[in-house]
């Protein structure tokens, strides 16, 4: 759930992703409409008949009601979009908590102890402590950038790290606004150096 939460806020934030995902439904569509449908019988001694009179009794059956919801309002530039905004609300309205010097962080239901699920906020400017992973690692950029010894990364942009990569991952956030990530990982950092390992201690990062 987690990854198909980042995916979709990804599909969101990117046109080009979105049209390739289009282009996939047509093509399953295609070979669904197309598939022999004989493969698809029902196992021996399924009843039929008895199955298609229970479904179409239900048809007279009124509607369960749907759950009301309140949704968060729309999302404006630079904003949160959905579905990640149905678990956060509004960027402004975000309770973030200070994890550890220019860092900022709200964990979403689906985090576990072993598995983090959360908005990091960074500060502009901020160099993050050297670390490794012990797992994989995702990243989808919701405001401000980074860049790392892959690239630099923007608004909608994806960053996914192995942990089988041995070499220690280094970020320097951009100037001029705060950068918001959605953290997807499969365990925790590793830090790999004194400062990164004592606010680590220190924060429980």
């Amino acid at each position: 759930p987690a990854q198909a939460l980042l995916v979709a806020t990804h599909l969101a934030l990117c046109p080009h992703c979105r049209g390739v995902v289009d282009r996939l439904d047509t093509v399953g569509s295609a070979l669904f409409l197309g598939a022999d449908p004989r493969a698809g019988r029902p196992p021996l001694g399924f009843d039929t008949d008895a199955a298609l009179a229970a479904m179409l009794g239900r048809l007279d059956e009124p509607a369960p009601p749907e759950p009301i919801r309140a949704m968060p309002p729309a999302a404006g530039p630079g904003d949160i979009p959905m579905p990640l905004r149905e678990l956060t609300g509004p960027l402004a309205s975000v309770p973030f908590r200070r994890a550890a010097p220019g860092v900022w962080r709200f964990d979403l239901p689906l985090t576990r102890a072993d598995r983090p699920v959360c908005l990091v906020s960074l500060a502009p400017g901020l160099a993050v402590p050297d670390h490794k992973h012990s797992a994989e690692e995702r990243g989808l950029v919701l405001t401000g950038g980074f860049t790392d010894e892959t690239g630099h990364y923007l608004r909608g942009d994806v960053t996914w790290r192995s942990a089988e990569e041995t070499e220690p991952h280094r970020q320097r956030i951009d100037d001029g606004e705060r950068c918001v990530v959605l953290m997807v990982d499969d365990g925790p950092k590793i830090p790999t150096t004194a400062v990164g390992k004592f606010v680590n201690f220190l924060f429980r990062i």
